[in-house]
């Protein structure tokens, strides 16, 4: 396979010329998983296979073996819900270069805290079979064989990278299944989107994808704390798939109260005119009440 990708195009200057320009973007197939016991990688990464990967690059590998859930969060979700991934119940994370870049482009103080994330839970210590503690791996889809995708005619960058983050977990579903080390290992894609969530299911590659609420609700067990954690941003596309997934399991407030529209999360104390006599008065004042997370 052809593990060079060329683009040109042409570019007009500031004078007013053409320039041509052509962009290389270089492949790779023995870029690792990140996961113990993955056999084709660790015997890569430890110089037994093509490209004979460093004893640096196999201390990376720490993604746990099974039973375990790999966690693959797409952009919209690292810079909506970083405060969830700073907490030891978010675990076993995969980051892919796709979103790092897009979390760059951003939000830089999103990204540095990823990076944080990153450096501090991306690498075992020698002689550690795999990373006693959290695991945060770093896989660089964009320059893996099987994980690249150009950019078809028509195509916005936002669709293109979100089927990038679909190629890229179908891939680790396609790979690790296909080793009975890692029978058990589990793929789930995070993200608030849901026509990406619709696009998930036409792939039938064998990795699950929902909300990050869904999936923060399957932890509240053990992790409580986590709810309070979870970012309720009141974007369009998180209003879309929460009343549609709150309406699939049978969870939505207005259904169930028999109103048409959602109601106010508490009653008011005082009358909309008894609130504006008050202001008017000195003796209340109007404002926007923001709370902590962790008060």
């Amino acid at each position: 396979a052809n593990m060079l990708r060329k683009r040109s195009f042409v570019k007009k200057t500031k004078k007013g010329g053409l320039v041509k320009v052509v962009r290389e973007h270089y492949l790779r197939d023995d870029i690792p998983c990140g996961c113990v016991a993955c056999n084709v990688c660790t015997k890569a990464a430890s110089g037994g296979g093509n490209g004979a990967l460093s004893e640096d690059v196999l201390r990376t590998l720490v993604l746990p073996p099974p039973p375990a859930t790999f966690v693959v969060p797409d952009t919209n979700v690292l810079l909506n819900q970083i405060d969830l991934f700073e907490h030891e119940g978010i675990d076993h994370v995969v980051i892919l270069s796709t979103v790092l870049d897009e979390v760059k482009h951003v939000n830089k103080q999103v990204y540095a805290r990823v990076r944080a994330l990153c450096a501090k839970h991306g690498r075992r210590s020698p002689g550690e079979r795999h990373s006693l503690q959290r695991a945060f791996y770093t896989f660089n889809n964009e320059h893996h064989r099987r994980t690249y995708i150009e950019r078809t005619e028509g195509e916005t960058p936002n669709d293109r990278n979100d089927r990038a983050i679909r190629r890229a977990c179908a891939w680790y579903s396609e790979h690790l299944s296909s080793q009975p080390a890692c029978a058990g290992l589990s793929i789930v894609c995070l993200t608030n989107d849901r026509l990406n969530r619709v696009a998930a299911l036409g792939d039938a590659s064998g990795y699950k994808c929902m909300s990050v609420h869904k999936y923060v609700r399957s932890l509240s067990a053990t992790y409580p704390v986590l709810l309070d954690l979870l970012s309720h941003a009141q974007d369009s596309q998180y209003k879309e798939a929460s009343e549609a997934e709150e309406a699939a399991e049978g969870k939505d407030a207005a259904a169930a109260s028999g109103e048409g529209t959602r109601g106010a999360l508490f009653a008011p104390h005082v009358t909309d005119s008894e609130a504006e006599r008050l202001v008017r008065e000195g003796h209340a004042v109007r404002g926007r009440v923001r709370v902590s997370h962790y008060n």
